[in-house]
């Protein structure tokens, strides 16, 4: 744009009403206004006169000396002539009555009704008025008017906290539909798209436009609706100065947009000549035309978008527009192709009535990701538990654009206790929780269509649909709170990257644990990182704590219901989730513990990450010991040089699975005996270590076996004494049908050795 409205699209009407004492003015900002500039003696600004329009409005006309530079940097005189336009429940409009006066940022175009004959008003606050008017009087207003004129003076009108304007100022109505539809508009060479726009519940300013012939509800029942033609006009604008208005009737469609590279009007004409000679062609004549305009401002490389609503048919429009000869009867049916051509009629043009509409995208994967501010992960995506906490984390994740495919397994029914911290309402107690849940999901964001199974995660027994949708995963969720499920799930080899979240059994605290991208670490080892972090870490001391009032579901430390508000289960449950967010998008695991607090703050932990895994087979048992607790026992050892050192391994052993994981190793106990040489572990305290330990896993965790360094320039490898300590390991532990556990730490590497007693 060049900054200047064409005359014959601002032919505004002069001012008129009628000139009244400035006593007599009624709006309550048009009285202050007219004292505080009796009280400033008119030496900086003057009142000229003072009016009332028969609309009501009120209009104080001033003299301003704007304190304007030898040099604008924009082309405002030393006094301007302005009129101040009042009227009930808007910001007073500030209008420059002089006809060539610049068109600068924050500026915007005025409406052609409006009762002045100045062309741009000045944008003096760009607060909503209902968050402005408590901070205005008259001495604000002259404030804000020299404040404006200061900063046009310097050309220093944006500030950092501002957005540059936009070319258009933003329509009233609001049109909305998906962005495949949008891409469908765009498409030049596309078939016609027939759209159905319907009315929203009580406000018939916003439309929800659907693809025609698969609008749901269909159009005509129980709500007002229109049939449209879509399409996409590209322009170009060059615009760093006031906002316009955009058209209102397709005689304006040129004068709108003014230094646009071609003739807008004859490419609208091209479009629709297009349309016309669809075979469908009576279905296209009785539609109406939604033109989505897409303007790319060159000054600001912003993209502008917006819609125009015709309220005349497309017939009418090829008409106004030389391509339609008239109907032959009159019901609008009968329109002929002109051939030749004709000229487009400028009366019939004014007469084509354009409504402007902001056009927004229906909430799908790209909008949510855009609005969330963040990138959106996981593609087909498998979740287990659609509980309290598995509900909630679903929720807020599909709300921030994850997932392009979702399926959802939960065999439990709603229950009414579960709707104290669940997203699903009361009519749907007794429905399986998986399917209300995909439901409410796809409601919520319509390009998702989750699908459910009500099965639980077991190793035998799944249906082969439930088991093709674990082994197309590219994520797997555990939000089942269950032990069993989540080592399932980590033994389970064909699926995505794992992820299990879930509160601890107060209910004051939720863990989140994330497997790397190349599943080193699976979930069964980042349990027994867990572990290890609530054992060492103080802050963790009472994390796992059984619950006051609890209703104890099984054995199992994850598996109890207890006491825990709506509120502070959402907000738990949303740490889980933006906890899952951001670990996808790294490829190392992850561990998260987040705790609440009385006054009601969060706090979190997490583990750091250690990679490496040591692993070996026994007489069909899996021993593993992580890099977190290679790293533990080097520390150990480091502190003990030169002499020896060790003490006893805790973790967990499950014999369903016959796996044994490594947690921790407990320091040697202050009676043990080291040499550079030789070591000899004491018993002092170690009992009451071990209890304690257990104690604050809630006895998740068990002896192991021991573990002890090697000094350096020795290998790790069990010495005959080593031998011989891990056969009487072994008888001991014979009982427990397990084999005993030996870790040897060397200078440089670690041996983990397993024995069991032989029956």
């Amino acid at each position: 744009m060049d900054g200047a409205v064409p005359p014959e699209y601002a032919d505004g009407q002069a001012l008129g009403g009628e000139a009244v004492d400035p006593k007599t003015l009624h709006h309550r900002l048009a009285q202050s206004l007219v004292r505080f500039v009796a009280k400033l003696g008119g030496r900086e600004v003057r009142i000229d006169e003072t009016r009332r329009l028969e609309s009501g409005m009120e209009v104080v006309s001033l003299a301003v000396k704007t304190g304007s530079p030898q040099e604008p940097a924009f082309e405002v005189l030393p006094s301007e002539q302005l009129v101040v336009l009042f009227q009930d429940d808007t910001s007073p409009l500030v209008v420059p009555l002089r006809a060539d006066f610049p068109a600068t940022p924050h500026t915007f175009g005025l409406p052609v009704e409006a009762p002045t004959s100045g062309s741009i008003a000045l944008c003096i606050d760009d607060r909503p008025w209902a968050d402005a008017c408590a901070d205005y009087n008259g001495a604000e207003i002259v404030r804000r008017i020299y404040s404006w004129f200061r900063r046009a003076g310097t050309g220093q009108m944006d500030d950092e906290m501002q957005f540059r304007d936009p070319a258009f100022l933003p329509p009233a109505d609001t049109v909305f539909m998906s962005s495949h539809l949008v891409q469908e508009m765009d498409a030049v060479d596309g078939p016609p798209l027939f759209l159905a726009l319907t009315e929203t519940e009580d406000d018939a300013r916003v439309w929800a436009a659907r693809e025609y012939d698969r609008a749901k509800p269909p159009p005509g029942e129980g709500r007002a609706w229109r049939p449209f033609l879509g399409l996409t006009l590209g322009i170009r604008v060059e615009n760093l100065g006031a906002m316009w208005h955009p058209p209102r009737h397709l005689g304006h469609l040129n004068l709108a947009f003014s230094n646009v590279e071609f003739d807008l009007l004859e490419h609208l004409k091209g479009h629709v000549r297009r349309l016309l000679t669809d075979a469908n062609s009576e279905r296209i004549h009785q539609s109406h035309l939604l033109i989505r305009v897409l303007a790319h401002n060159v000054i600001t490389d912003r993209i502008e978008s917006f819609c125009l609503l015709a309220h005349q048919s497309i017939g009418e429009i090829g008409e106004a527009l030389g391509l339609l000869w008239p109907p032959m009867d009159a019901a609008g049916g009968g329109y002929t192709l002109r051939i030749p051509e004709g000229e487009a009629r400028p009366d019939q043009l004014e007469a084509v009535s354009l409504t402007p509409a902001n056009l927004s995208l229906s909430f799908d994967r790209a909008t949510a990701q855009t609005w969330a501010g963040r990138e959106a992960v996981g593609g087909r995506v498998i979740a287990f538990g659609a509980g309290a906490i598995g509900c909630q984390v679903l929720d807020s994740l599909v709300r921030e654009g994850a997932f392009s495919e979702l399926v959802i397994a939960d065999d439990d029914r709603l229950r009414p206790h579960n709707l104290a911290r669940h997203i699903l309402r009361e009519d749907q107690v007794g429905a399986l929780k998986a399917k209300v849940l995909a439901s409410e999901l796809h409601h919520i964001r319509p390009d998702i269509h989750p699908a459910y199974y009500a099965e639980q995660l077991s190793e035998g027994g799944m249906s082969e649909d439930l088991v093709g949708a674990i082994t197309t995963s590219d994520l797997a969720l555990d939000l089942t709170a269950s032990v069993g499920a989540s080592r399932i799930l980590s033994d389970t080899e064909e699926r995505g990257r794992g992820i299990s979240a879930f509160y601890n059994p107060s209910g004051d605290a939720v863990v989140v644990m994330v497997e790397d991208q190349e599943r080193h670490e699976d979930l069964a080892a980042l349990e027994v990182r867990y572990y290890r972090e609530v054992i060492l870490n103080p802050a963790l001391r009472h994390h796992l704590r059984a619950p006051s009032e609890a209703v104890v579901s099984s054995g199992q430390c994850r598996s109890v219901t207890s006491w825990i508000s709506s509120s502070d289960a959402a907000l738990l449950s949303a740490a889980a989730a933006g906890a899952i967010g951001r670990a996808l998008r790294v490829p190392a695991s992850h561990l998260m513990i987040g705790s609440l607090h009385p006054d009601g703050s969060l706090s979190i932990v997490t583990a750091s990450v250690n990679p490496g895994m040591h692993e070996v087979a026994h007489q069909g048992w899996r021993i593993r010991c992580s890099g977190a607790v290679h790293q533990q026992l080097r520390e150990l050892r480091a502190t003990a040089l030169p002499n020896e050192t060790g003490g006893v391994l805790l973790g967990v052993v499950d014999h369903r699975r016959k796996r044994i994981e490594v947690s921790l190793g407990l320091p040697a106990p202050d009676d043990s005996y080291g040499t550079p040489r030789a070591f000899e572990r004491g018993v002092r305290g170690l009992s009451e270590a071990v209890d304690e330990a257990r104690g604050k896993v809630m006895h998740q965790i068990t002896y192991l076996g021991e573990w002890h360094t090697h000094p350096d320039g020795a290998a790790a490898d069990p010495s005959p004494v080593d031998r011989k300590q891990m056969d009487a390991l072994a008888s001991d532990l014979a009982t427990e049908e397990r084999p005993a556990v030996m870790i040897i730490v060397g200078a440089d590497e670690l041996r983990v050795s397993a024995r069991e007693a032989v029956r």
